[in-house]
C-alpha cells in the first residue's frame, strides 16, 4: 500500500482555523449585540411614556370630576374613602388594575394638595435620578 498525503481539502480544518472563526463571530455578536440591547431599551422607554400618557389623561379626567387630582394611584380604579369625594368620583377611570413600568416597577406618583400638582414617572432601567421616564409636574 503506497502512502499519498492527502490534499489539504480533504484534510479538514486545523485548530487555529476554528479559533479565528470563533474570534470573528465573537467580534461581531460584542459589535451588534449593544445595538439589538439598545433597541430593546428604547422601546420599553417609549411604552413606558405610553403608559405614564394615558395615567396623565386619567388623572385629568378624575380632577374635572372630583376637583382635585387623587392622594394615590389606586383612587383612578376605586372609589375614594373621602365621602364628598367619592360622590363626585365618575370612575374607573382606567381598566384594570395598577400597571407596572416595563422594568416591572410600579410607576412612582406624589401629589402636593398645597399646590395642587403632581408628579408620575417611573425609575427606568437603572432606578437613578438620571434615568426617570416621565417626570410630569402638572399645574
Amino acid at each position: 500500500m503506497i502512502n499519498t498525503p492527502l490534499s489539504r481539502s480533504v484534510r479538514g480544518i486545523t485548530l487555529i482555523e476554528v479559533l479565528i472563526v470563533l474570534a470573528i463571530i465573537g467580534t461581531i455578536i460584542a459589535i451588534v449585540g449593544p445595538r439589538i440591547f439598545s433597541g430593546q431599551d428604547r422601546a420599553n422607554i417609549k411604552t413606558t411614556e405610553i403608559l405614564i400618557n394615558n395615567y396623565q389623561n386619567a388623572l385629568d379626567m378624575y380632577r374635572s370630576d372630583v376637583g382635585t387630582y387623587p392622594f394615590e394611584l389606586e383612587h383612578l380604579f376605586t372609589r375614594p374613602d373621602d365621602e364628598d369625594m367619592a360622590a363626585r368620583w365618575n370612575g374607573p377611570y382606567m381598566q384594570g388594575t395598577l400597571q407596572k413600568d416595563l422594568w416591572n416597577r410600579p410607576l412612582e406618583y406624589e401629589y402636593n394638595q398645597d399646590d395642587d400638582r403632581y408628579f408620575l414617572y417611573s425609575w427606568g432601567r437603572e432606578k437613578k435620578d438620571t434615568s426617570r421616564i416621565g417626570v410630569y409636574p402638572k399645574d
